[in-house]
């Protein structure tokens, strides 16, 4: 199920991003379900995903973010604290 789960939010993405077609030919598809939510609470699914699929938990999450240094191109601590609320609620808002 984390899978199909990962698929479909990152084929909503790549839709998104104007991508149809993957390498071998295999179709992007939008999901209908999925356009109520923004590409944020997509990513933050996406990044929860992963980290469940590594057994990872919040306090993981927050050392290995924190190894990282605040720049512009680092992981806004607005989208690190989204990240975090959907581990400890199970969802994104």
């Amino acid at each position: 199920k984390q899978c199909n789960t990962a698929s479909q939010l990152t084929s909503e993405l790549l839709s998104r991003g104007g991508l149809s077609i993957l390498p071998g030919g295999h179709p992007v598809t939008s999901d209908p379900a999925l356009h109520g939510r923004s590409d944020i609470e997509l990513r933050v699914e996406l990044d929860k995903l992963a980290l469940d699929g590594f057994g990872l938990d919040t306090t993981h999450a927050e050392v290995i973010l924190g190894d990282f240094k605040e720049t512009a191109d680092s992981i806004p601590l607005s989208y690190r604290e989204l990240l975090f609320a959907a581990m400890t609620k199970g969802t994104v808002e």
